[in-house]
């Protein structure tokens, strides 16, 4: 292959990412705070994985990164009695590790929603 064939490649890729970048910066807020970091947070983030006992596994379509996947990660993270989340894109849900008396499925699923993103509540398990 000639080298300006390969530029002209390199240059499709570099727009064809700069394009999924826009889109995942579009279903993101540009005004989420940064995550608490320090001994405060550390001790919430003790005693909300202390007290949950129970995973809630959530259908999201809309998820094409992992910027997608951090995007839902750290909105639902926010939420009081949510201990841990993993958001996958390629499996299209969010799995969510919580206190069910701190945080109710319409809740996880608002977080998301205000995103940009759809969880669907009808696709949703619980387990304990």
């Amino acid at each position: 292959m000639s080298f300006r064939a390969n530029r002209i490649l390199i240059a499709a890729a570099a727009s064809a990412c700069l394009v999924a970048l826009a889109a995942c910066e579009r279903n993101s807020t540009a005004t989420d705070a940064p995550a608490a970091t320090g001994p405060v947070a550390a001790k919430k983030a003790a005693a909300a994985a202390a007290s949950a006992d129970t995973t809630v596994t959530i259908a999201v379509e809309g998820m094409s990164c992992s910027g997608c996947e951090n995007s839902i990660r750290e909105a639902v993270e926010k939420l009081d009695g949510v201990a841990a989340v993993r958001a996958t894109a390629k499996g299209k849900y969010a799995e969510v590790r919580c206190d069910p008396a701190k945080v109710t499925v319409p809740q996880i699923a608002a977080a998301i929603n205000k995103l940009g993103y759809k969880a669907d509540e009808k696709q949703t398990t619980v387990t304990k």
